[in-house]
């Protein structure tokens, strides 16, 4: 027998986790998505969502906002064709790719490519231009667990800072610090880890 299973993530910009949803329900074969309404499974079992991504055999994935003001994901996870893990990954990095591209309009930043990771994971490569004609290159690395990866190359401390602080408040909080070795000398700074 199947049943609903609620999964707590940190996703919780309504406009761009609808937006994301949106764009990714042609390649999952959806059939819509729907602000509030009933997410279905098993023998026409079901619950309420405040947004449900409509799937053509009748076992949805819904989103609930919960206490904290994030939305937490409701699915039968049996009967939702693209698999758990798989439609996961795949909405994490849409999220936070719309994320970050918006952050780093707010920063100037400009992104250069997307390039998809053998693990799985997404690379994004942004750069801003400096005084003097140096440029800063600004690497970030989504995963499927939601782990982000920010990695600042060319830079100062001050600059570095600037540059990923609308990425870091637009994806969550910092989880963890680590300054290279060369934070101090104006070329290499910055690596920082930050739960979505």
């Amino acid at each position: 027998m199947s049943h609903f299973t609620t999964l707590q993530a940190e996703l919780y910009d309504e406009a761009v986790l609808i937006e994301s949803l949106e764009e990714l329900c042609g390649s999952l074969g959806g059939d819509g998505v729907s602000k509030g309404g009933k997410v279905r499974g098993y023998h026409n079992s079901n619950t309420d969502a405040d947004i449900v991504l409509l799937m053509p055999n009748g076992y949805d994935v819904g989103f609930k906002r919960n206490e904290k003001g994030r939305f937490d994901i409701v699915a039968d996870w049996y009967g939702v064709k693209a698999g758990k893990t798989a439609f996961l990954s795949l909405l994490f990095q849409h999220y936070a790719e719309k994320k970050i591209r918006k952050a780093a309009q707010k920063s100037t930043l400009t992104v250069l490519n997307r390039i998809a990771q053998p693990d799985g994971s997404m690379l994004l490569t942004l750069e801003k231009s400096l005084m003097s004609e140096k440029k800063m290159t600004v690497e970030i690395k989504v995963d499927s667990n939601q782990d982000v990866d920010i990695n600042v190359i060319g830079g100062d401390g001050k600059t570095c800072k600037d540059a990923t602080r609308e990425i870091e408040a637009a994806l969550g909080k910092v989880k963890n610090v680590r300054y290279k070795p060369e934070y101090n000398k104006a070329t290499v700074i910055g690596t920082e880890k930050l739960k979505q």
